[in-house]
C-alpha cells in the first residue's frame, strides 16, 4: 500500500537539481587544474565526462517519468547511478571493482 504522504518528485525538479549537480561535477576538475598539476584533463576528458553525465541524466529522466511508486523510483534512480559509477570506474582505470 502506498502512503498518501509519500510523493515522488516531479521530473522538472529532478531535472533542475541534476543539471546543477552535473555542471558542478564538471567544474571540479577545471578548478583543480588551476591549483595543481596532478589534475590534467584535456578536451576529450571533459567531453567523455559530459557524455557520461548526459547519459545519466537521460536515465534519471526516464526513471522519473516511468516509475509508478516511490520504491520503483528509488530503485531506478539508484540503479542508474550505480551503473554510471561502474562505467566511470571502467573508463578511469580499466578495471571493474
Amino acid at each position: 500500500m502506498i502512503r498518501p504522504d509519500l510523493r515522488m518528485p516531479s521530473s522538472g525538479s529532478v531535472r533542475r537539481i541534476y543539471t546543477s549537480l552535473a555542471l558542478l561535477v564538471l567544474m571540479i576538475p577545471a578548478i583543480a587544474m588551476q591549483f595543481t598539476s596532478e589534475v590534467a584533463w584535456d578536451l576529450r576528458d571533459f567531453a567523455a565526462m559530459a557524455a557520461l553525465l548526459a547519459m545519466l541524466g537521460i536515465g534519471l529522466e526516464v526513471v522519473s517519468r516511468l516509475a509508478r511508486t516511490p520504491s520503483a523510483w528509488l530503485i531506478g534512480m539508484a540503479g542508474a547511478i550505480v551503473m554510471t559509477i561502474l562505467l566511470w570506474v571502467e573508463l578511469a582505470t580499466g578495471k571493474i571493482v
